[in-house]
């Protein structure tokens, strides 16, 4: 990954990973094109080697590239690799920037030298536009950028965020870009490792996108496993993090559902079995006209058993033992 720009280069390059045609792609493509910002470019790198069918009339310098699949992060490093510009703006293919969302991730950087990451600010539809089980899985997000937001809150690499995310590229090149290995948290363990190159982590609320954020009940549950699965993969990485990924976590539920979900955890076998009810009673609930306030814990409950189960697949040696005691390398 070359570091160094050549001259006259674009200030700022955008990267957009995808895996292929998508109507909120040419969404952010139109967004893009009403940027204030001049003298940017536009990279759509496709997961793959089929090029989406995209609208780039009006997009500054957009070109798209294709190449193996390889998951978001290797997407990323591919546009990455082929840009011009000292700053790159990563953008999620489902995060519509704002007009002026470019021109602030910039400003993160200007006279900085080159130890800034841009963290931007990211909206969700409003409730109505959302099923009562996208704002169950939504909640956290929109709970992460109120923190983000209080006044006095230092972000850490725990809020590396890739859906809108700026660095110069020189800083990225350092660190080596983002580990292929990952389908998930890859943007979590690019933080702490650019942490780790002494990068501080900048929260820039004028640079505002929307996250078009579609997800029915078997993409959110893959999502749970994935969540689970890739969080495994983290930790064997980087043990160090464990207490953010997964003691937190543990640590939040009530004593008695870790508990139960201890005792159901502790069996492989059990484990499966109660994992297929709460699927089908998932789906019963889903089709309910119940309010989300009733609804919530059935979401919970089958949606954290599909996180363990993740994690089960990928790192068993992690898992909390029955009744909620700490295994060798589990969970407090």
């Amino acid at each position: 990954m070359s570091a160094s720009p050549p001259p006259g280069g674009p200030a700022l390059s955008v990267v957009i990973p995808t895996r292929g045609q998508r109507e909120s792609l040419d969404r952010v493509l139109a967004a893009l094109a009403r940027q204030t910002l001049a003298g940017f470019e536009v990279v759509v790198s496709v997961d793959g080697q089929r090029a989406p069918r995209v609208d780039l009339a009006g997009v500054p310098g957009a070109r798209v590239l294709t190449g193996p699949p390889g998951g978001p992060g290797a997407a990323r490093n591919r546009g990455a690799a082929a840009v011009r510009g000292p700053i790159v703006l990563f953008l999620d293919d489902d995060i519509v920037p704002a007009p002026g969302c470019a021109a602030a991730h910039l400003a993160v950087h200007a006279g900085r030298g080159d130890e800034r990451v841009g963290l931007g600010r990211i909206d969700l539809a409003a409730p109505a536009l959302r099923t009562p089980w996208e704002r169950y899985l939504t909640a956290r997000y929109e709970e992460h950028f109120l923190k983000m937001g209080r006044p006095g809150y230092a972000p850490t690499f725990w809020d590396c965020l890739s859906g809108s995310l700026s660095l110069p590229r020189a800083l990225l090149a350092r660190s080596g870009g983002f580990d292929e290995g990952f389908a998930r948290h890859e943007d979590v363990e690019l933080g702490y490792r650019l942490a780790g190159l002494g990068a501080g982590f900048v929260y820039q609320p004028r640079a505002a996108a929307v996250h078009l954020y579609r997800r029915g009940l078997a993409g959110g549950l893959r999502d749970a496993l994935g969540e689970g699965a890739s969080a495994g993969v983290l930790v064997r990485r980087h043990p160090a993090l464990a207490g953010g990924l997964l003691h937190a976590r543990w640590r939040r539920y009530s004593r008695a559902a870790r508990g139960l979900l201890g005792w159901v955890i502790a069996s492989e076998a059990r484990h499966a079995a109660v994992l297929a009810r709460a699927r089908a009673w998932l789906e019963q609930v889903d089709r309910s006209p119940l309010p989300l306030r009733l609804r919530r814990p059935a979401y919970q409950w089958a949606y954290h058993l599909h996180f363990w189960q993740g994690l089960r697949e990928a790192a068993p040696e992690w898992l909390p033992g029955g009744g909620g005691e700490v295994r060798k390398g589990g969970c407090a």
